[in-house]
């Protein structure tokens, strides 16, 4: 949104510019000309003689050439004064989502969902209880649902018949709020902005370095980045895996109940994405819910259940 309003602002500064460059071009097409009949004129009386002509035209394009750049560069800087007479205040800092109690189950009864109402759904008549603390893996060949279901339990998608519920509460009737404090999804390909990977990971929440820092230096963080490093390009100078840990970070900094994890080791290295897997299912109180198509018998055997579409 931010961007769009810079946007707009852009087009009207071009717009308004472009006019006065126009306006002041034009008067001095109109000005050079009036002093070239002048002096035609002038020359046809008989007060100079026909030399005169050619360098008095010479003469007014330099005069009227350098008019025009001084009234456009005080157009300019007239612009800028209203940038700088603006009351700019900080933006206060972001606020953390609001913590939501998670104590018993999320559970799906009889969920369907079809994509544009079509007849053929993806996610048909569906019931399920993810406890809390439980870790479940989701598998099924490509096609067969498993994006859309993380989607719709994450509450990204919500036009679906059934029912989902956190607790005894319906997903669809949740405050923004109280969904976001409960429910992380870490994304296949995270969105990253191009500020510092701090910010990256924190989202401009004030965070303690402590927890910051436990979170870097477990996901190896530190080793190929740092803190107060630039991300451009929206993270295109990391490699994909790269991404992969700022996005678990993020989730890891927020610390919420439920996390669900859509193909969050891609990338990744298979000793590095056992050992995050290990340190996950170690966590007792967090509810972990991963789409994966390589599921290690090391983590199938500590997983509550596998949860297979199609």
């Amino acid at each position: 949104m931010a961007s769009d309003d810079q946007g707009a602002e852009q087009v009207a500064y071009t717009r308004h510019t472009g006019l006065v460059e126009v306006i002041i071009g034009g008067a001095s097409v109109i000005a050079q000309m009036l002093t070239m009949a002048i002096t035609c004129y002038m020359v046809l009386k008989g007060y100079f003689s026909i030399g005169v002509i050619s360098s008095s035209g010479q003469l007014s394009g330099n005069v009227f050439s350098q008019l025009s750049s001084v009234i456009s560069g005080l157009f300019q800087s007239k612009s800028v004064e209203a940038l700088l007479e603006k009351d700019i205040k900080p933006a206060p800092a972001a606020t953390e989502p609001t913590a939501s109690t998670f104590n018993t189950a999320l559970t799906l009864d009889h969920l369907t969902f079809a994509y544009n109402d079509s007849k053929n759904p993806v996610i048909n008549d569906l019931s399920y209880r993810f406890e809390k603390g439980g870790k479940y893996a989701i598998v099924g060949k490509s096609g067969t649902g498993k994006s859309t279901l993380i989607n719709l339990i994450s509450g990204r998608l919500n036009n679906y018949n059934g029912a989902i519920n956190v607790d005894d509460r319906e997903l669809k009737t949740m405050t923004t709020p109280s969904l976001n404090g409960t429910i992380e999804l870490v994304d296949q390909k995270p969105y990253l902005f191009n500020e510092s990977v701090e910010e990256n990971i924190t989202l401009g929440v004030n965070r303690t370095k402590s927890l910051l820092k436990q979170a870097v230096s477990f996901l190896g963080i530190d080793t190929f980045t740092s803190l107060d490093a630039n991300i451009k390009e929206h993270g295109q100078n990391f490699s994909g895996g790269q991404r992969q840990k700022l996005a678990l970070a993020r989730a890891l900094t927020f610390d919420k109940p439920i996390l669900i994890l859509d193909e969050m080791t891609a990338g990744i290295d298979a000793e590095s994405a056992q050992q995050i897997e290990d340190t996950l299912l170690d966590n007792q109180d967090l509810t972990v819910i991963m789409i994966t198509h390589t599921l290690t018998e090391k983590t199938k055997e500590r997983l509550t259940d596998v949860l297979e579409l199609g």
